[in-house]
């Protein structure tokens, strides 16, 4: 091949690449962890367009109490996606929403997500819409917001946000930044999983909103201890939270 068509098709590369790289990531991710009751988690499936990670690190036996549910999304509007498992005894599950995994100069890139709308078949979850407002209104009551050691927190963003389906409730979320609760399975009972997911950078006014001053008592109030200043001190509550694309566990602050 002639030098002069080898400059041509890589100019024609450095021309695409930035295309395919900027194609938007329209995915949602919920993970589902039995760890702490050494629940294996069986018969996982997920709705169409949507995929299955199971654990990849860690010891075999915990790799099967473990699985992310890769959940189809959309940047315009809000997709119901579903996902059902079986666990293998009874005990408690962390349910927890994730946005897509990442990685942009070997660092996990951004990329919130909108949930809404969370029911459950097979078990029961709390304020699955967000409605209910914690104590301190900087999250949701029956959820926690967590992050990685090196995200940042999930965001609650009440009715007045109105950033939910139809101006309601909704929490943001990433890779490395989570929502997640406890629920309680029994043996061979499936459970059925579904979420309203929207990719929140197709709003660009909301993400605007979101960098200024809102009504909500972080940003009316931030020099005052509440539930999200509480979440950012507590560095040495830790509980172990596996994600998939490291060996170890990488640790989530959690509220006592």
């Amino acid at each position: 091949m002639s030098r002069i068509k080898c400059l041509k098709i890589a100019a024609i590369l450095l021309c695409v690449s930035p295309l395919f790289a900027q194609k938007p990531v329209e995915l949602a991710r919920i993970n589902v962890d039995g760890t702490n009751d050494g629940i294996t988690i069986t018969n996982p499936s997920v709705c169409g367009g949507g995929m299955l990670e199971p654990c990849s690190w860690g010891p075999e036996e915990k790799r099967k109490q473990i699985m992310t549910f890769v959940l189809p999304s959309s940047g315009k509007d809000w997709k119901s996606s579903s996902l059902r498992f079986t666990p293998d005894k009874d005990g408690q599950i962390i349910l927890a929403l994730l946005g897509p995994y990442v990685m942009e100069n070997k660092k996990l890139k951004r990329i919130n997500v909108l949930f809404d709308n969370v029911t459950v078949e097979g078990s029961a979850i709390k304020n699955g819409d967000f409605e209910a407002a914690g104590k301190s209104a900087a999250a949701p009551q029956g959820w926690e917001l967590g992050k990685t050691p090196d995200g940042d927190f999930a965001r609650y963003l009440p009715r007045s946000r109105k950033r939910g389906i139809d101006g309601t409730a909704a929490v943001m979320v990433w890779t490395g930044g989570m929502a997640y609760q406890l629920i309680t399975v029994k043996k061979d009972v499936p459970v059925t999983i579904t979420a309203m997911t929207k990719m929140a950078g197709a709003d660009a006014a909301g993400l605007a909103r979101l960098a200024t001053a809102c009504d909500c008592s972080i940003c009316r109030a931030p020099t005052q201890s509440n539930r999200f200043e509480a979440l950012r001190c507590l560095d040495g509550v830790l509980l172990p939270w596996p994600v998939r694309a490291g060996p170890g566990q990488m640790p989530l602050a959690v509220l006592d």
